[in-house]
Protein backbone atom coordinates (compact mmCIF):
# COMPACT_ATOMS: atom_id res chain seq x y z
CA UNK A 1 0.00 0.00 0.00
CA UNK A 2 1.22 3.45 -0.79
CA UNK A 3 1.47 6.18 1.78
CA UNK A 4 -1.11 8.97 1.69
CA UNK A 5 0.03 12.11 -0.17
CA UNK A 6 1.76 14.79 1.83
CA UNK A 7 -0.20 17.80 2.94
CA UNK A 8 0.87 21.27 1.90
CA UNK A 9 2.19 21.95 5.40
CA UNK A 10 4.40 18.86 5.24
CA UNK A 11 5.75 19.87 1.83
CA UNK A 12 6.51 23.38 3.07
CA UNK A 13 8.22 22.00 6.19
CA UNK A 14 10.36 19.66 4.09
CA UNK A 15 11.39 22.48 1.75
CA UNK A 16 12.18 24.75 4.70
CA UNK A 17 14.33 22.03 6.25
CA UNK A 18 16.21 21.66 2.96
CA UNK A 19 16.72 25.42 2.88
CA UNK A 20 18.09 25.38 6.43
CA UNK A 21 20.61 22.76 5.37
CA UNK A 22 22.10 25.36 3.02
CA UNK A 23 21.78 28.34 5.38
CA UNK A 24 25.48 29.22 5.23
CA UNK A 25 25.43 29.34 1.44
CA UNK A 26 22.21 31.33 1.51
CA UNK A 27 23.72 33.80 4.01
CA UNK A 28 26.76 34.44 1.82
CA UNK A 29 24.65 34.82 -1.32
CA UNK A 30 22.37 37.36 0.37
CA UNK A 31 25.34 39.31 1.75
CA UNK A 32 27.02 39.31 -1.66
CA UNK A 33 23.82 40.57 -3.29
CA UNK A 34 23.49 43.36 -0.72
CA UNK A 35 27.09 44.43 -1.25
CA UNK A 36 26.70 44.47 -5.03
CA UNK A 37 23.44 46.44 -4.86
CA UNK A 38 24.82 49.00 -2.45
CA UNK A 39 28.13 49.53 -4.23
CA UNK A 40 28.57 53.17 -5.18
CA UNK A 41 25.90 54.55 -2.85
CA UNK A 42 26.58 56.93 0.00
CA UNK A 43 24.55 55.00 2.53
CA UNK A 44 25.82 51.56 1.54
CA UNK A 45 23.77 48.58 2.67
CA UNK A 46 21.42 50.87 4.60
CA UNK A 47 20.19 52.24 1.24
CA UNK A 48 18.96 48.76 0.33
CA UNK A 49 16.73 48.84 3.40
CA UNK A 50 15.75 52.53 3.25
CA UNK A 51 14.82 52.64 -0.46
CA UNK A 52 11.68 50.45 -0.22
CA UNK A 53 10.53 52.41 2.83
CA UNK A 54 10.90 55.67 0.92
CA UNK A 55 8.96 54.16 -1.96
CA UNK A 56 6.00 53.65 0.38
CA UNK A 57 5.82 57.28 1.55
CA UNK A 58 3.68 58.54 -1.38
CA UNK A 59 1.37 55.56 -0.95
CA UNK A 60 0.93 56.34 2.74
CA UNK A 61 0.35 60.03 2.07
CA UNK A 62 -2.30 59.27 -0.53
CA UNK A 63 -3.64 56.43 1.57
CA UNK A 64 -4.66 58.82 4.33
CA UNK A 65 -7.06 60.36 1.85
CA UNK A 66 -8.21 56.88 0.85
CA UNK A 67 -10.51 56.67 3.81
CA UNK A 68 -12.52 59.58 2.43
CA UNK A 69 -12.46 58.26 -1.15
CA UNK A 70 -13.36 54.67 -0.29
CA UNK A 71 -11.50 53.52 -3.41
CA UNK A 72 -8.11 52.01 -2.59
CA UNK A 73 -7.33 51.21 -6.24
CA UNK A 74 -7.45 54.88 -7.23
CA UNK A 75 -5.38 55.85 -4.21
CA UNK A 76 -2.76 53.22 -4.94
CA UNK A 77 -2.61 54.36 -8.55
CA UNK A 78 -2.25 57.98 -7.51
CA UNK A 79 0.52 57.14 -5.05
CA UNK A 80 2.32 55.08 -7.65
CA UNK A 81 1.96 57.90 -10.16
CA UNK A 82 3.41 60.42 -7.72
CA UNK A 83 6.32 58.09 -6.99
CA UNK A 84 7.07 57.61 -10.69
CA UNK A 85 7.08 61.37 -11.30
CA UNK A 86 9.40 61.98 -8.35
CA UNK A 87 11.86 59.18 -9.19
CA UNK A 88 12.01 59.84 -12.93
CA UNK A 89 12.36 63.61 -12.77
CA UNK A 90 15.82 65.04 -12.84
Amino acid sequence: MSAPPDTVAQQVARRFARLLAYRTLLKYLVLKDLKVRSRGTYLGIAWTLVNPLLAQLPHCAVGKGARALRNPVKCHGAGLGIWEVVTNSG
